[in-house]
This record gives structure tokens, sequence and C-alpha cells, in this order.
């Protein structure tokens, strides 16, 4: 009987040390998260500012051509024909780079939400590990409580 506790008990011990190397994982795996939500952060916020800057250098874009053909009525059709291309091709320009950053700024958006998904996984992960630990160690000294017995 005495044998077949102290085997038990040397289970129980590889388990807790396991459960140790599980535990260090864990911190790990919370400081790279953290890296990632202060990263995922930083990247919504660029995207965010990319997004707004893109909006007002349309809108200067447009207010520009605007202001530009009011002025220019007296101006010969050549050149502004070669005007209104070029704020043509400005014009599809801007409008590249805002698409390409609402599509940064959703991409940015769905990272962080993720990143939150992430950490919540994590301190379920931590909760459920603290948990076998316990168990574990109750269960080491219950072994030792019955080999003290015997």
């Amino acid at each position: 009987m005495k044998d077949m506790i102290n085997d038990k008990i040397l289970q129980l011990a590889t388990a807790q040390e396991s459960m140790i190397d599980v535990a260090i994982s864990i911190d790990q795996w919370e400081q790279s998260q953290l890296m990632l939500e202060k990263s995922a952060f930083e990247t919504m916020n660029t995207a965010d500012t990319i997004l707004n800057l893109s909006k007002e250098g349309k809108l200067l874009v447009d207010k520009l051509q605007h202001q530009f053909f009011e002025g220019m009525k007296h101006v010969d059709s050549e050149n502004a024909g070669q005007v209104r291309e070029l704020f043509g091709h400005l014009e599809k320009l801007f409008q590249l780079v805002l698409e390409k950053a609402q599509s940064a700024n959703e991409t940015a958006h769905n990272l962080e939400m993720e990143v939150a998904t992430q950490r919540e996984i994590g301190e379920n992960m931590q909760q459920s590990v603290n948990c076998i630990s316990d168990s574990v160690e109750a269960a080491v000294a219950c072994a030792e409580f019955i080999l003290a017995e015997i």
C-alpha cells in the first residue's frame, strides 16, 4: 500500500512540475499578448489617422478643383483640359488611397476585437490552470497525509 501511495505521490509531483511549466508558458503568452494588444491599438490609431487624412485630402482636392475652375473661366480650353486631366488623376489617386485606408482601418478594428477575445481566452486558461494546480496540490497533501498515517 505504501509503495502504491509513493508512486501516486511521484505522479502527482510530476503533475505539479508540469503545472509549473504550463504556468510559465501562460505567463510568456500573456506578455506576448500584451505586446500584441499594444501593436493592435497603435495600428488601429494609425489606420484611423490615415483614413481621416485621406478623407481630408479628397475633400481638399475637390475644393481646389472647384476653386480653380471657378477662377479659370477665361483660360483657353487646351490648358483647362490638361488641368482637368491632372485633377482627375489626383482625384483617382486619393480615391485609391481612401479605399486602402478604409480596408486597413477595418482590418485594424477586426484585429483589436480578436485581441480582446484572445485576452478573455487567456484569462479563462489561467483560471483553469489555477484550479488544476490547486487540485493537484490538494491531492499531494492528501496522499502525504495518508502515507504518514500508514
